[in-house]
């Protein structure tokens, strides 16, 4: 996952419900890579794009009902005329991991196992980094994120572009919402 510049590894359990042996693999809700297979090729741009994101803001075009707001507690819908024309709109954005994770917003909406992991590890990063003192040091901030048990690199490692979460944080310049955008449709 993609948070404040750096690339996170998060993770979790994936349970298969009612799991027998004798459903077909087509079904399954998550895909085997075969080794030796070539990778499909919108994994590996998927993983060029994101590995351009991580390291700054970018300003960035999005297509259409590619970018998921984030509704606050003082704002529980987009509103205003036409908001839901502006939600279906392609637009402009704002990529910035960093301010985002400052700002309590995670790449994943917290409806499944995983939103629930990139939340948590989100939030995690987050009370770190606002634990720091002025005083201290990278090294201790490596440390604290060792000892939470978080795998973080300064860029993506190639061995894992293929499990790259496909979603970023970013400001919505057209919407004017935090939420995040899914990186195919930039």
């Amino acid at each position: 996952v993609g948070l404040a510049g750096e690339f996170v590894s998060v993770r979790f359990p994936h349970n298969f419900e009612e799991w027998t042996g004798r459903r077909e693999q087509n079904k399954l809700d998550i895909r085997p890579l075969v080794p030796g297979v070539p990778l499909p090729a919108e994994l590996t741009l998927r993983a060029h794009l994101i590995r351009s994101l991580g390291t700054t803001h970018s300003y960035r075009a999005y297509r259409a009902g590619t970018f998921f707001p984030h509704l606050s507690g003082k704002h529980t819908s987009i509103g205003g005329a036409g908001s839901a024309d502006r939600l279906a709109a392609p637009g402009r954005l704002v990529v910035d991991t960093r301010r985002g994770l400052d700002l309590g917003h995670a790449p994943a909406a917290a409806v499944d196992d995983l939103g629930h992991a990139i939340a948590a590890t989100t939030k995690t990063l987050r009370n770190i980094d606002r634990a720091l003192g002025e005083n201290e040091s990278g090294e201790k901030r490596r440390e604290r994120i060792q000892a939470a048990g978080i795998t973080v690199w300064g860029s993506l490692p190639r061995a894992m572009e293929t499990f790259c979460w496909p979603t970023v944080v970013a400001f919505s310049l057209t919407t004017k919402r935090w939420g995040h955008v899914l990186v195919d449709g930039l």
